[in-house]
C-alpha cells in the first residue's frame, strides 16, 4: 500500500527507519518485506536514472532555501548547528555539498551501511492476546498512625 524512509542523525551514531503497510487484501508482510528489499537491493547496485539523482537533489537544493525563507526553520538550523558543533556557514554549504553527491557516491554508502545487520519489526492491527495473570495471595498493607501528623504537617 506504501512505503517510506526516513533517517535519525545523531552526534554519535544514526540509522534509517524504513516503514511499509502491505495491501490490506491480498499482500502479506513477507511480499511487501520483499518489496522493500528489492529496492534497496537496486539502490545498492545503482538502478537508478542519473536524472532521478538530479531531480532529487534540485528537490533538495529547492525545499532547503524555502526552509531559509521562515524564521522558525532557521532558527531550528541554527540550534541543529550548535548540537552538532558546526558553523552556520557549514549549514549553507550543505546545499553545495549535496550538489556534488554523485551515483557512485550513493551505491558506496548504500553498500556500506544497507548491509544485513539491522533490526525487523512487525505490528499487526488488531488487539494481541493477553495473558491473565493470577492475583497473588497477599494481603494488603494497612498503615499505621493515619492520624498522626508530622511537625510540618501541623503548620499546614
Amino acid at each position: 500500500m506504501t512505503a517510506s524512509a526516513f533517517e535519525f542523525q545523531g552526534n554519535d551514531l544514526g540509522g534509517t527507519f524504513m516503514i511499509f503497510l502491505p495491501k490490506i487484501i491480498g499482500q502479506s508482510f513477507s511480499s511487501a518485506d520483499k518489496l522493500l528489499m528489492d529496492q534497496l537491493d537496486s539502490l545498492k547496485k545503482g538502478k537508478f536514472s542519473n536524472e532521478l539523482l538530479e531531480g532529487i537533489k534540485l528537490n533538495y537544493r529547492k525545499s532547503r532555501e524555502k526552509m531559509l525563507e521562515n524564521s522558525d526553520n532557521r532558527s531550528g538550523l541554527l540550534i541543529d548547528a550548535f548540537v552538532k558543533g558546526i558553523t552556520w556557514e557549514d549549514v549553507l554549504a550543505e546545499i553545495k555539498k549535496v550538489e556534488g553527491i554523485t551515483k557512485q557516491d550513493i551505491i558506496n554508502i548504500a553498500n556500506k551501511y544497507y548491509s544485513e545487520n539491522y533490526l525487523d519489526y512487525w505490528s499487526k492491527m488488531g488487539f494481541p492476546k493477553k495473558d491473565k495473570i493470577k492475583k497473588p495471595d497477599w494481603k494488603p498493607v494497612v498503615p499505621k498512625n493515619t492520624e498522626a501528623k508530622s511537625e510540618f504537617g501541623k503548620k499546614a
